[in-house]
């Protein structure tokens, strides 16, 4: 891939379709963020390997004292040579990720896009979620 098409990873896509009721979550996988991810080095290989579906285990829930294990089950985790780096997590253009009831503020939250459109990206750090 050449550089300038590195850099335009979605300069054919079009933008109009943002606003098509049909286009939900599993479009902005495919036509969005598999692209950029693919733009930026990642895929089924190391160093930089693309995970679906992997359980996490929450690292931050308690209710008291008491600490429950609650599981999560992100979109995509990302690797860096071996390594937990971040985590996305795809949602709708129109779904409202500012929302407290969505599953993306039962996460860290370190910072967020357009709603929905390039999703939440949480927060990063090898060992903040323990894989099982």
């Amino acid at each position: 891939m050449n550089q300038l098409r590195r850099l335009n990873i979605l300069k054919e896509f079009a933008w109009d379709s943002l606003n098509d009721p049909g286009f939900l979550e599993d479009s902005v996988r495919e036509e969005i963020i598999v692209p950029i991810l693919k733009g930026l080095g990642y895929g089924l290989e190391r160093p930089y390997r693309i995970i679906r579906s992997k359980k996490l285990l929450h690292p931050f829930v308690s209710i008291g004292s008491a600490t429950k294990k609650i599981y999560l089950v992100p979109d995509y985790l990302l690797e860096v040579h071996d390594k937990n780096a971040w985590i996305l997590e795809a949602k709708a253009p129109t779904e409202n990720i500012l929302n407290t009831s969505t599953s993306s503020k039962r996460t860290p939250t370190l910072c967020t896009a357009r709603s929905g459109l390039l999703t939440s990206l949480f927060a990063m750090a090898g060992s903040l979620f323990s894989t099982t």
